[in-house]
């Protein structure tokens, strides 16, 4: 990892979006007495604990709503492991005998899915898993005023997030994770700026400059809708209104600012990004973007029409057919005569063909007048026809 030191000038902005959740207040002396109780969803108590994910919007479902009694004398609170039926809860809570519990056949856990290595408290104290505990403090937890209509007023919370061992040499949440593993970089790290102008610096004041950093991000609103067709992306996840991409290639120019949309050209090759993600196996302005996201085909492309329907061909003759293309950050799909399927649905393959819709599951694609797709079907367990929109 490049590591280079801010010098005296600062970059100044107006708006800061920093997308992991830290908190930098002070907490002060707000653990002093004991708490009123509260009834909360059959649970009394006046702090919570919840599983922090992506999807994670307004006042979270809490794993365990507990009071004071939970506490040892000495304000700490043992977390420990122990199985529980339901293996895709991680967190829960024991009332009768006053205990909390880390799920130790949580799926991330448990099975050959990448196991956890840390737990995140509240987004700044990584707690290594060693499988047998993990303790917090009353000082953990900070209080949550947006919870206060439903907990109580003084409601204190914290979110326990991790990191698995699938995440390897990249900025993960905040914390550097190399490749053993393991948090060998004490300052923690934000992407600062807004809008095309945004950049990624550490604690310490480093920031990367004329090189690629493999980092996580997350998408609200509408930035959200990123094209599946980007190469740079790892893994992510897709929510109502956000992505939440785990694991990415972003590029910082020479004034440290990631490359964020159009073209730039890298080490003598051209990529083309769009929301900070460099595109791949899709025609941009004519051009052909292969598998690694470098621009290298020498033939362009562009749409056609006759009497009978539209249709992409490149300049050697090639065109698509039985098959999707990504041109312009759309997905169009195109009949085996090759012409633009328009305001129409395409049926799945049957597993052993990609059928109409390019693929072997049970999902139907719909696309609209203009040949784009904009919803996908199927029928539930039940036979019942159900539909979702694309982001």
């Amino acid at each position: 990892m490049l590591l280079r030191k801010r010098g005296a000038t600062k970059r100044c902005f107006a708006l800061i979006l920093t997308f992991l959740l830290i908190a930098t207040t002070a907490f002060g002396n707000v653990f002093s007495g004991k708490l009123s109780e509260v009834q909360a969803g059959g649970r009394t108590g006046s702090y919570g604990i919840y599983e922090k994910t992506g999807a994670d919007k307004g006042v979270p479902n809490y794993d365990g709503v507990f009071d004071d009694d939970y506490f040892n004398s000495d304000g700490s609170l043992t977390l420990e492991f122990k199985a529980k039926d339901n293996e895709y809860e991680l967190i829960y809570q024991d009332e009768t005998n006053k205990k909390l519990y880390i799920n130790k056949n949580f799926y991330a856990i448990k099975t050959e899915y990448n196991p956890i290595s840390y737990f995140i408290i509240n987004g700044k104290k990584l707690v290594k898993n060693n499988g047998q505990s993990i303790t917090i403090y009353k000082t953990d937890f900070t209080e949550n005023s947006n919870a206060a209509s439903t907990y109580g007023n003084g409601f204190k919370d914290l979110f326990i997030d991790y990191i698995t061992t699938g995440i390897l040499n990249q900025w993960y949440k905040g914390f550097w994770i190399d490749g053993n593993g393991e948090n060998s970089y004490s300052p923690l790290g934000y992407w600062k700026g807004s809008g095309d102008s945004q950049w990624f610096e550490d604690s310490s004041g480093w920031y990367p400059v004329s090189q690629w950093m493999k980092a996580d991000k997350y998408y609200k609103s509408a930035d959200a809708k990123i094209n599946r067709s980007d190469a740079s992306q790892m893994g992510g996840s897709w929510g109502e209104n956000h992505l939440d991409v785990s694991s990415a290639w972003f590029y910082f120019d020479s004034n440290g600012y990631a490359a964020s949309n159009g073209w730039y050209q890298i080490d003598g090759y051209w990529y083309h990004f769009d929301n900070f993600l460099y595109e791949a196996n899709c025609w941009r302005d004519g051009y052909y973007i292969g598998y690694d996201g470098t621009q290298t085909y020498e033939y362009t492309g562009s749409w056609k029409s006759d009497g009978t329907g539209w249709w992409f061909e490149d300049t050697s003759g090639w065109y698509p057919s039985n098959q999707s293309q990504i041109i312009n950050g759309e997905t169009y799909y195109f009949k085996a005569d090759g012409y633009l399927a328009t305001d129409q649905w395409l049926a799945p393959g049957d597993g052993n063909n990609p059928g109409e819709a390019g693929n072997g599951w049970d999902s139907w694609i719909h696309v609209d007048s203009s040949g784009v797709q904009d919803k996908w079907g199927r029928y539930d367990s039940n036979g019942e026809w159900v539909e979702f929109d694309f982001n």
